[in-house]
């Protein structure tokens, strides 16, 4: 886990080119702190800050140029199926200096080219120069674990990096896109598009994509990978056990190459079943190797007193199974208010809810145990139906399909749904919301002008649709999240879930292996029975990082966000000022999760990312 820069432009001298590759740097050593370099020549700078992990040697340093000479590669993340890789590549002539996966990635690139993308296993952002050619290569690992940001400069030159802070000093305008700040503030969707940010001139290379550049020409983009999700409704007996065993078997495997590292290893553990697998799993698998130890695996926990919220007793459970070595951290709404700068810069765009910090917690609880590399539970949601709204959507197929039977019998068998007038409360439910929403989002827009749910979150009401979108858009803002708040500490994440042979072998299972008989993650629950306390396997409540909101939107959270909109400065250029005040007089108490609380946190934050990102003076930083 690194971070990576680069200008690629024949209008800068070489030493106008090193300057900005190593203030660059300078804004992202958070993300390395082990080390830094540069490459440059006329053309083209490369830049790198490094946080060791393979090989400690400085047989791993980057920018790291082949043996020839003609090639030059700058990346960030994993390759964890390097030593096959290399094994592959040392049949066919190559030779290595090093331990290190890096290496590797570069000799796949000279050996194979962009066909080299279709035999990585792993998170990456990397770029490559070809000096002979005068063309930047770069690419984006299929699901985006990893960012990679970049802008166009008047004269066509690139300019990219993996965190936006980096890209601040070659903005002559920071323009935000309304487009997205409209959908963010409206409807608290942010870091969904593949290709767009919150800057007008900031572009993300969207997931499973490359990119080619060349000096006089113009930006090609390229994707490398797409899945697909098996159609089928139904399955048999027979096919659900054959199903859960495919999936134990690829979650193993994933975890395993997850585990490949040269420091030690830590996992998340927030007690749910995403978390509790991987330190599950973990445990089974160093024990099956011999190698599991008192006081070796370590798992991170944010944890409140709250008991509608506090997870403790089944993430005891998973320690008591695992003897795994257990961290608790507790947050308050004080500590988020005085971490909220930091906050901020590291996200580097608007955030909706409060749940990033607990996050940001653990990992900070991490770097203080010495941890170097966390395992989290991050994408099974999305493809294994372990949202609420995918219990719904099923339940509508089954009536759909005719099958009121299995409907009477699923319908209480889900916790989270009750059966008793379910539909009349829902009704009203929904109603209630959406009109306390649409209502006071018409007196901040007026009511031809609200902006209106993105076409591209859509989803018109299967299974197999909402998996689609949740897996290609919702789950980059959890990865986002989960890299900023990470990397924020200098702490490499892993996220096995997101494994792609792992996901391709799911998504090929039908929708009733994934979701029925009142169980989400079915094949998790019934492949992993043995790695899983009982009391998480059968597990129906779902928390993720979450947190008090309620306790803190009526303490100092609540205070800053009144305090914040009382004289605001950004948001009155999106929506009407006096609307907004008629708001706050309206609420005199902050409550929890409250169409109209939600929208006043978000205002309040793109009030705070425009004062702690925007304008924030980058010579503190550097």
């Amino acid at each position: 886990m690194c971070g990576i820069a680069g200008l690629a432009t024949p209008r800068m001298t070489v030493e106008e080119l090193r300057v900005s590759v190593e203030l660059m740097n300078s804004l992202q050593r958070h993300r390395g702190p082990d080390g830094k370099g540069v490459f440059v020549e006329p053309g083209i700078a490369l830049g790198h800050r490094r946080l060791s992990i393979l090989d400690l040697s400085d047989a791993g340093r980057q920018p790291m140029i082949d043996p020839t000479g003609r090639y030059v590669l700058t990346f960030n993340g994993e390759i964890y199926n390097y030593l096959e890789l290399r094994d592959e590549l040392k049949a066919k002539g190559h030779v290595f200096q090093s331990r290190s996966d890096t290496e590797v990635l570069l000799h796949a690139v000279m050996e194979w080219g962009a066909d080299c993308l279709s035999r990585l296993r792993g998170m990456f952002a990397f770029a490559v120069w070809d000096k002979r050619k005068k063309r930047l290569f770069a690419a984006r690992d299929r699901f985006g674990i990893k960012p990679f940001h970049y802008l166009i400069d008047p004269d066509g030159g690139l300019v990219f990096a993996s965190e936006i802070k980096a890209l601040l000093p070659f903005l002559d305008n920071r323009e935000v896109d309304e487009t997205i700040l409209g959908w963010f503030l409206a409807w608290g969707m942010s870091e969904f598009h593949q290709e767009r940010t919150f800057l007008r001139d900031v572009k993300k290379l969207a997931p499973a994509h490359y990119l080619l550049w060349e000096p006089g020409k113009p930006l090609e983009c390229h994707r490398y990978w797409s899945f697909s999700v098996e159609p089928r409704f139904e399955n048999s007996h027979a096919e659900l056990f054959q199903d859960s065993q495919r999936f134990r078997s690829a979650f193993l495997d994933a975890v395993d190459v997850h585990l490949r590292s040269d420091v030690p290893v830590g996992t998340c553990l927030s007690g749910g079943l995403d978390s509790s697998s991987i330190v599950g799993a973990t445990s089974y698998l160093l024990r099956k190797r011999g190698q599991w130890k008192e006081d070796w695996q370590h798992s991170f926990s944010a944890c409140f007193d709250e008991p509608e919220i506090d997870e403790r007793p089944w993430i005891e459970a998973v320690i008591d199974k695992t003897k795994a070595t257990r961290h608790y951290t507790f947050p308050s709404s004080e500590e988020y208010v005085e971490d909220l700068p930091s906050l901020v810069w590291h996200q580097e765009e608007p955030f909706a809810g409060t749940s990033p910090y607990a996050q940001y917690r653990v990992a900070k609880l991490a770097k203080e145990q010495g941890i170097k590399v966390l395992l989290d539970g991050q994408g099974s949601d999305e493809y294994l139906a372990g949202y609420e709204a995918f219990i719904w959507l099923y339940l509508k197929e089954l009536t759909q399909r005719g099958q009121w039977r299995e409907f009477i019998q699923d319908l209480p068998a889900f916790e989270t749904v009750r059966p008793a007038g379910v539909w009349e409360k829902g009704r009203k439910l929904i109603t209630k919301f959406w009109r306390n929403k649409t209502g006071d989002l018409e007196r901040l827009y007026g009511a031809s002008a609200v902006p209106r749910v993105p076409s591209e979150v859509r989803v018109t009401g299967t299974v197999n649709e909402l998996v689609e979108m949740r897996l290609s858009r919702s789950v980059m803002a959890l990865l986002r999240y989960e890299d900023r708040n990470t990397m924020a500490f200098s702490i490499e994440s892993r996220v096995p879930f997101l494994d792609h042979p792992l996901v391709e072998a799911t998504l090929s299972m039908p929708v009733k292996s994934k979701i029925s008989g009142g169980w989400t993650k079915r094949v998790l629950r019934e492949g992993l029975a043995d790695l899983l306390p009982d009391k998480v396997r059968l597990r129906k409540s779902k928390l993720g990082f979450a947190t008090p909101e309620d306790v803190w939107m009526r303490g100092a959270l609540g205070e800053w966000v009144r305090q914040t909109l009382e004289h605001p400065t950004v948001v009155t250029k999106y929506v009407d000022p006096s609307g907004l005040q008629d708001l706050l007089r309206e609420t005199p108490k902050l409550g929890y999760n409250a169409p109209r609380d939600s929208l006043l946190f978000r205002l309040a934050m793109v009030e705070a990312w425009n004062e702690h990102f925007l304008n924030r003076d980058l010579s503190a930083w550097v």
